[in-house]
């Protein structure tokens, strides 16, 4: 280490640990919808992760987006379809 721990330190660790601690909590709610899912669901739900990533800092991180970015998020809404049905024997190849 070049800078030594001092490098490392904080004025905001309760910051940091709200961050740690809700990160935490977001990942144990998806791993948790992931394993009470059946198959086809899990699948679904864990490919649709990226379509709400731009909303989620939209809202809470106060991000802006260029309208490209929102026409292609729509796009991939559309284009993805997560409101479909998941069927045992039925494949659906994402085509038109």
């Amino acid at each position: 280490m070049h800078h030594g721990p001092r490098y490392f330190a904080t004025r905001k660790l309760s910051a940091h640990l709200l961050r740690a601690l809700t990160g935490l909590a977001a990942m144990y709610c998806f791993f948790y919808a992931l394993a009470t899912c059946r198959s086809p669901e899990a699948v679904l739900l864990n490919y649709s992760a990226p379509l709400f990533i731009p909303l989620a800092a939209l809202l809470w991180a106060g991000e802006s987006f260029k309208p490209q970015t929102l026409v292609a998020d729509r796009y991939r809404l559309c284009r993805h379809r997560p409101d479909t049905q998941a069927r045992p024997g039925v494949v659906h190849t994402g085509g038109a």
